[in-house]
């Protein structure tokens, strides 16, 4: 009986002491308590140390509302302030990571365009060599090339805001990269994209100069595709037609001369083996096919030359005695 009185004693003060004590406080009221500042001081703080280049103060003062005021009206904000710091610090993979947080957010953004073109400027820093952590690490050094990364930035932008300025930059910075990597054939439509999305934009000049480029590049190694040429001819009159003031025109058209040197070349090569394979028949069918589409290439005086010492065979293939003059 003194045993069952003592035990329900026991439950009883226990029970008081519970209810006098305080509620257990919750984790994100012990993180308030642990901040020196409240939200607002630590990012006017922050705000104050960007302005005079103090990216790593900044970079600390906006992690301390990261950690410890998430419900914050302007944890958004910080997040942003937070790449534009990494940015400036040249830790770009960081930066673009905070960015697509930032813009992943449910919540109209203050920043917007300038997320976006903050992102571009790390996808061509990446462009150009700008590396990212091992493992995505941030402990671990900036040792893996991260170009791969460029071109999925170029994308996201483009679908983001398909017709903004900021994608005109972008499909223009991607397609210059892969005509680069020699990936042709993504980097011309590229290229053409940019020209049918935004027919007047100043990009699209150096995008009709680009494809020219692209074809000339191809041509190098596609002598004998013809079609090349054909589509660089109707790239030159389409910019010529829609920019017939533009300067760069001309380079345009040295490269389209260019390409015609080039296959005219290749015929005259072709020419050359089956003569010393003692096929002359067959060269000068190349050496005449050369002179013919390509009257004016150096190549043709070069044809017209090895002609004159092929009569027989120039007879026998009825071939006028003219197009050697």
């Amino acid at each position: 009986m003194k045993r069952n009185i003592f035990l329900l004693c026991t439950v009883f003060i226990g029970a008081q002491i519970f209810a006098d004590s305080p509620p257990k406080e919750s984790n994100r009221e012990i993180e308030k308590k642990a901040a020196r500042l409240s939200d607002m001081e630590y990012f006017n703080s922050a705000i104050s140390q960007m302005e005079e280049k103090g990216w790593r103060g900044a970079l600390e003062n906006f992690g301390s509302i990261r950690q410890f005021y998430p419900d914050s009206q302007v944890f958004d904000d910080s997040l942003y302030f937070q790449a534009v710091c990494n940015y400036h610090l040249m830790d770009y993979a960081v930066a673009n990571k905070e960015l697509t947080k930032y813009l992943g957010s449910k919540y109209k953004l203050k920043f917007f365009e300038d997320a976006l073109s903050y992102k571009l400027e790390i996808a061509n820093k990446f462009k150009e060599g700008a590396r990212k952590h091992l493992f995505d690490s941030e402990k671990l050094p900036k040792w893996i090339p991260a170009k791969e990364d460029a071109l999925e930035i170029y994308d996201d932008i483009i679908a983001m805001v398909p017709t903004h300025d900021l994608a005109a930059q972008a499909l223009f910075e991607k397609g210059s990269f892969l005509q680069r990597m020699q990936d042709y054939k993504i980097a011309l439509e590229s290229f053409q994209t940019l020209i049918k999305r935004f027919p007047k934009h100043p990009l699209t000049p150096d995008s009709y100069l680009a494809i020219n480029e692209a074809y000339y590049e191809q041509s190098h190694s596609e002598f004998r595709n013809t079609d090349l040429l054909e589509m660089a001819q109707i790239n030159l009159k389409k910019f010529i037609q829609n920019f017939p003031r533009d300067e760069k025109i001309n380079k345009a058209k040295e490269h389209y001369s260019a390409m015609k040197e080039i296959h005219a070349k290749g015929l005259y090569e072709i020419g050359m083996f089956y003569e010393r394979t003692s096929k002359p028949k067959a060269s000068v069918i190349y050496y005449v096919t050369a002179i013919e589409k390509f009257p004016e290439s150096v190549s043709t005086d070069l044809c017209k030359l090895r002609l004159q010492n092929l009569s027989s065979e120039l007879n026998d293939l009825q071939v006028s005695e003219d197009i050697i003059k």
